[in-house]
């Protein structure tokens, strides 16, 4: 290894284009929050960015989502910062492995889009094609970056392919679009701890992206989390971007930085024994008080949840009456209300009811408990089934729902 010193960032999840709130302003937070990162970059004079997936939020992106991308894109380019990404399960192309905005945008040297293909089952590792702009892996001087994209469900059947066509010399840096252990649960494209483990020998620094919070794992795990809030309930973990220091082909400093983001403000209100709607105008609008947005948030978000034991039907609540007031108050962007309280009335008294989840897992283990065979797994299936449904809802691709059922059959067997 020579003596070189090399800066980069990784970040993830910049899902550029998201509109969940159908807000103008919100949906610039986005392209805002990749454009300060660019600034932080030219400042920090990085020699490149790695971005582990989900650049764009869905496959088809508005106009000005867009220009918005292209805009900080040609900030970097004009300083010589190369920005090296991989698609993730949002960003990858609807019809052909070819045409995703990312591949557009890769083809105009706006970025450089790393794919590792699977020819016949086998992974098919190229070295950059300046002239083509396609590849799997960059080299830097000591430094090789592999992009490998996201899996779903057979990524721990395809890292074990990915393994052996790895070379170790250089300081190896992989992008990939997983998640991994507590973060799992229920997700598509997740893996363990142990199935990475296969890697360890081979990179140096393993880039993820996928789940939207800081993770670090080991020492060569890495994933910063999305630079905004996906859903406002995010704000509650660390959002931002790892800034990465090699020196003679070790690494130096790692620092994470937080990344600029809107402020959110999530209230958990108690209205336990409030006796009547006033009580809890009046419980709330204290409590807004006593939290209230930092003079500096201009037009937060507020999210305000309601949980609690009440004696009387919480349809009541005016929640128009309680927005108002926030807003004439405080000046939010976004304020929602939720209800969390769950009563229900019977003969007078407070019952309290299980929540969606709960009686949508009870309802499909009594289904299973029909079939002695699947009893034994019971609790399995219905994992198998949620996230089936989790995921078919999220308009993922049917190979990777196909797999997700093909892999956990196995285990189930």
């Amino acid at each position: 290894m020579g003596t070189e010193r090399v800066q980069f960032i990784h970040c993830a999840d910049l899902h550029i284009g998201t509109n969940r709130n159908n807000n103008i302003d919100r949906k610039q937070d986005f392209s805002d929050s990749f454009l300060d990162l660019a600034g932080y970059a030219i400042k920090n004079k990085v020699n490149f960015i790695v971005i582990s997936g989900d650049f764009f939020d869905k496959k088809q992106i508005d106009p000005d989502s867009l220009q918005g991308a292209m805009s900080a894109l040609r900030l970097l380019r004009e300083e010589k910062i190369d920005v090296l990404v991989i698609e993730g399960n949002h960003d990858a192309s609807i019809y052909t492995d070819e045409n995703s905005w990312l591949s557009f945008l890769s083809k105009n040297n706006y970025l450089k889009l790393l794919q590792t293909k699977f020819v016949n089952g086998e992974p098919i590792l190229e070295e950059w094609d300046e002239g083509a702009r396609k590849g799997s892996y960059v080299d830097y001087g000591h430094t090789r970056i592999f992009g490998v994209g996201y899996l779903g469900a057979s990524t721990k059947k395809k890292i074990e392919l990915i393994e052996p066509k790895i070379v170790k010399n250089k300081f190896n840096i992989m992008l990939l679009h997983a998640s991994v252990n507590a973060m799992l649960h229920l997700d598509l494209g997740g893996v363990k701890k142990e199935d990475l483990s296969i890697l360890k020998n081979k990179v140096d620094y393993l880039a993820l992206g996928h789940i939207h919070q800081k993770q670090e794992m080991d020492g060569w795990i890495f994933n910063p989390g999305s630079l905004e809030n996906w859903r406002f309930e995010e704000s509650a973990h660390p959002h931002g971007f790892f800034h990465v220091t090699l020196e003679s082909g070790k690494v130096k400093e790692i620092i994470f930085k937080e990344s600029k983001k809107r402020s959110v403000y999530l209230w958990k209100i108690d209205i336990s024994g409030c006796r009547d709607c006033n009580a809890i105008y009046k419980k709330v609008l204290d409590y807004s008080e006593k939290n209230k947005p930092l003079v500096a948030d201009e037009k937060p978000v507020i999210i305000i949840n309601l949980f609690g034991k009440v004696d009387f039907s919480t349809i009541q609540i005016d929640n128009e009456f309680i927005k108002k007031e926030i807003n004439t108050r405080f000046k939010p962007l976004i304020c929602e209300i939720k209800d969390g309280s769950n009563v229900l009335m019977q003969d007078g008294k407070v019952v309290i009811l299980p929540n969606k989840s709960e009686i949508e897992r009870e309802e499909i283990e009594k289904m299973i408990e029909l079939y002695p065979e699947y009893r034994k797994n019971k609790s399995k299936f219905t994992d198998l089934i949620l996230a089936f449904k989790a995921k078919a809802l999220l308009d993922f691709k049917e190979e990777d729902l196909i797999d997700l059922i093909k892999n956990n059959l196995e285990e189930l067997k």
